[in-house]
């Protein structure tokens, strides 16, 4: 397979998932089975007085798990030969670790957000919970794949440039 068409097949895909997240979240959740499908007030643009609570935000329910079996690892190994105590730094590295399986609810971050201080909403653009400016996501490196691939791109068909040229020397 050619570079060039490695390329194509990368960026294509990045492109089409990206466009697919896109409308995506612009498309209303479908309806609970048995409920009508019709948009309804909770399916519409935020608009609730209130935003929703903290705790429906995310999901912690397998990072606690996680924290807890980390915190009670050293005691469901003692007597077991072989095995001492965690050091204080690989479970710090493995409480880093589990922060990977909280689950966020970005519909409900969305609304949050909507109701949020700026300085709220600037640290919430900042850590990609939500992307408003499509320049801001640049900034912050969200979209730098793009650049990359653009490099590979480039580098691709200056080859194929210097490979034609030597092709017509030859």
């Amino acid at each position: 397979m050619k570079r060039e068409s490695l390329v194509y097949m990368i960026s294509g895909t990045v492109f089409g998932v990206l466009v697919g997240w896109i409308i995506g979240s612009q498309q209303a959740r479908p309806a609970a089975p048995g409920l009508p499908s019709a948009p309804s007030a909770a399916t519409a643009a935020p608009s609730s007085d209130a935003p929703p609570p903290l705790d429906a935000l995310l999901k912690r329910e397998k990072f606690d798990a996680l924290l807890d079996a980390i915190d009670n690892a050293d005691e469901a190994m003692v007597g077991k030969p072989g095995h001492g105590t965690i050091p204080a730094e690989v479970a710090a590295f493995l409480r880093m670790a589990a922060h990977r399986h909280v689950v966020f609810d970005y519909h409900a971050i969305a609304e949050f957000y909507c109701h949020a201080a700026p300085v709220v909403q600037r640290l919430m653009e900042a850590s990609a919970l939500v992307i408003i400016d499509f320049d801001d996501a640049i900034e912050h490196g969200y979209v730098s794949l793009s650049d990359a691939l653009a490099g590979i791109y480039s580098d691709t068909e200056d080859g194929d440039e210097q490979q034609g040229a030597s092709d017509a020397q030859g």
